[in-house]
């Protein structure tokens, strides 16, 4: 029994110097949002997908990933309002222009929108909040 659990902090700290730390989650979004989990050898490894029309979220109570409804685009919009959008060249932030959607922003490549904590104004990031 001595061995074993002087090899634990041992083990532990080789599963963080691989990445993750065991039982973990976060969200992705790429291919398709999802997320994966820490598996025993502190590798993330696909946990599963959302729907194309969902969106991966964490719980900031306990940790665990959920696939949350997306808005839906409307035409129709508020003055002032700004949306994430989606599409197959990547990610967008969209104005309300005149009652219209408008782009207004196209993020680089490998990054994606994301809505701040201040207001909710979305942006681009690399590193998304899920």
């Amino acid at each position: 029994m001595k061995f074993i659990l002087a090899l634990l902090p041992v083990a532990l700290a080789a599963s963080k110097r691989r990445g993750c730390t065991p039982g973990t989650f976060q969200c992705e979004v790429a291919p398709v949002a999802g997320w994966s989990v820490c598996d025993t050898q502190g590798a993330w490894v696909r946990g599963g997908d959302c729907q194309s029309t969902e969106y991966c979220s964490m719980n900031p109570l306990n940790g665990a990933p959920y696939c949350i409804p997306a808005p839906p685009p409307t035409e129709e919009c508020s003055p002032d309002t700004w949306l994430c959008v989606e599409d197959d060249n990547g990610w967008a932030i969209d104005v309300c222009e005149a009652g219209k959607w408008a782009e207004k922003v196209r993020c680089p490549e490998g990054q994606v929108c994301a809505y701040g904590a201040v207001r909710g104004y979305p942006y681009c990031t690399a590193n998304p909040p899920w």
